[in-house]
């Protein structure tokens, strides 16, 4: 039977690899900021004579923020999966009924997470469920989650839509 750190050594480098990805995320980022990607024009309101300052123009966000933001997002997403993973091995001694259907359960409300847990993580015990249960992963109960559960299902089929602010200051 395998060790505790040999069962999360997966979960580890997914999420080592998440937070490569999250920092070369920063680094675009920051790159694509500091580049003054937007021109900001004046004019003056016409009644009031009060200046109204507006985007003139903006440069495509490049779609490598795209790509480094679903590569992040798909390697936390594979760390909760492998993670339940694991939990269902330990629950039934390494011999899961069902090991190509386990993942994490997440669900868009309580009652369809309710309805979901048992069949996403078959053979697990109810200590487990106790335990994700608590995490609430589901729209409204922990809404951290299930972002990234939405955010993953969407970056399977297309890239995300990136749109990008950054405000360097106001003048009066």
């Amino acid at each position: 039977m395998l060790t505790f750190d040999e069962r999360l050594k997966h979960v580890t480098l997914k999420i080592m690899r998440a937070k490569e990805h999250i920092a070369e995320l920063e680094r675009l980022l920051r790159a694509y900021l500091y580049s003054d990607p937007y021109i900001v024009g004046v004019k003056r309101d016409p009644q009031t004579r009060r200046l109204i300052y507006y985007v003139k123009s903006t440069e495509p966000v490049p779609d490598s923020i795209s790509l480094v933001t679903g590569d992040a997002i798909q390697n936390m997403m594979s760390a909760l999966d492998h993670l339940a993973y694991q939990i269902v091995c330990c629950d039934t001694e390494d011999n899961p009924p069902n090991p190509n259907w386990i993942y994490f359960p997440i669900a868009e409300d309580s009652a369809k997470y309710e309805a979901k847990k048992h069949g996403k993580m078959e053979g697990a015990c109810q200590g487990t469920f106790d335990a994700i249960d608590s995490l609430k992963p589901y729209k409204g109960g922990n809404d951290l989650i299930w972002t990234l559960y939405q955010l993953n299902n969407i970056e399977k089929h297309r890239l995300l839509l990136t749109v990008g602010s950054h405000a360097t200051g106001i003048n009066l």
